[in-house]
């Protein structure tokens, strides 16, 4: 038995599940995402800025810093730089002033400057919102999803190796509950999960768990009570960032694709669908087109899909799409996917009674 947290943190939302498996308990909250939260400090700022912290998630922090380095002097610690982006001297082009982890700064008078610090889990917010919805902010286990792209190898691009790491996990194992690490299992190259880990630990649980948003997407779309009676599947989850599209076998991944929400359409996504189902989308052709890639292991064939399930923020924008879709919504909630998804994850993992929330 045991109280479980868990945190979908995502583009523009933060979606937490607080469970108490003893007592059969469920609270879940939307709060706005970390970056956005972050990213509307910075641009209301009239001063210069200091960014300490560690790496998180960017997007719309690394257009706001990127903007205010326009006007204003902007100096970031070479952790929290990784959040603009991989390459360095790609954040120094763009007017960022970036110094040591260690370095003192406190010569830069803090009446002239404003101070701000990157993390995806901010413990004191994270303890306001629980406390602010009645329940206890300690917990035993502690899951959070982010989307980690990983510190790719000189000359290999951060899109490139985000899929290869999909695609040997999914090799090696291919059901998508199982790319989830303890915090002793996080490889190196998974620099954001480790970032995170670091602030979580200051929350006290017993067990840290991390997990890719996009296994925690697809594995919350196989939750739906639909999918759960079907044997061929395809999901979708319609991100505010990103698109994930997948075909399942009895939960197994067969084949996936990654895209950006904000060049997808109906269109491509009834295209990518049926090429998916039938083994002919190509990694390179999705890259070239904008997206993250695809990866097929098994040909399911278009004919025996038996349900598509779209969920996801964004997910209206298939509303005209000439296929079937159910709009999907495990135990309930729609903005609960990746959320409900991890907490399957670490329930797999501690071996903890879900029942009351899953039949599997």
């Amino acid at each position: 038995m045991a109280k479980v947290l868990t945190i979908d943190v995502g583009a523009g939302t933060m979606d937490i599940l607080w469970v108490d498996t003893e007592k059969k308990l469920l609270y879940k909250l939307v709060a706005k995402s970390p970056t956005m939260f972050l990213a509307e400090k910075i641009l209301s700022s009239q001063k210069d800025i200091v960014i300490t912290g560690v790496e998180m998630g960017g997007g719309a922090i690394a257009n706001a810093i990127k903007e205010k380095a326009k006007e204003k002097k902007v100096v970031i610690t070479k952790s929290a730089a990784f959040t603009i982006h991989s390459d360095l001297s790609r954040v120094k082009s763009y007017g960022v002033r970036i110094v040591d982890d260690n370095e003192n700064l406190k010569e830069l008078n803090k009446k002239e400057w404003d101070y701000f610090e990157t993390k995806d889990i901010d413990p004191e917010r994270i303890y306001a919102i629980l406390e602010t919805i009645g329940v206890e902010p300690f917990v035993d286990i502690i899951g959070v999803a982010v989307q980690d792209h990983g510190r790719p190898p000189k000359g290999l691009s951060a899109i490139d190796f985000r899929h290869e790491i999909f695609k040997k996990s999914l090799s090696n194992n291919p059901y998508p509950w199982t790319f989830i690490f303890n915090d002793n299992e996080i490889p190196a190259y998974l620099t954001r999960m480790k970032a995170v880990v670091k602030s979580v630990k200051k929350l006290n649980p017993s067990s840290i768990y991390m997990m890719d948003t996009g296994m925690a997407a697809i594995t919350g779309a196989y939750l739906d009570d639909l999918s759960m009676v079907k044997d061929i599947v395809v999901v979708l989850d319609i991100a505010t960032s990103h698109t994930l599209g997948a075909t399942l076998i009895k939960g197994e991944v067969a084949g996936f694709f990654e895209y950006h929400t904000k060049g997808i359409n109906s269109s491509i996504i009834s295209s990518y669908v049926k090429a998916l189902a039938d083994g002919k989308l190509i990694h390179k052709k999705v890259v070239e087109e904008g997206g993250h890639g695809a990866f097929i292991r098994k040909l399911v064939g278009f004919e025996n899909v038996e349900a598509i399930i779209a969920t996801g923020p964004k997910r209206d924008i298939i509303k005209d799409i000439d296929l079937k879709i159910h709009f999907g919504s495990p135990i309930g909630d729609n903005m609960m996917t990746g959320a409900v998804g991890l907490l399957f994850a670490i329930g797999k993992k501690e071996k903890l009674n879900l029942s009351f929330l899953f039949s599997d």
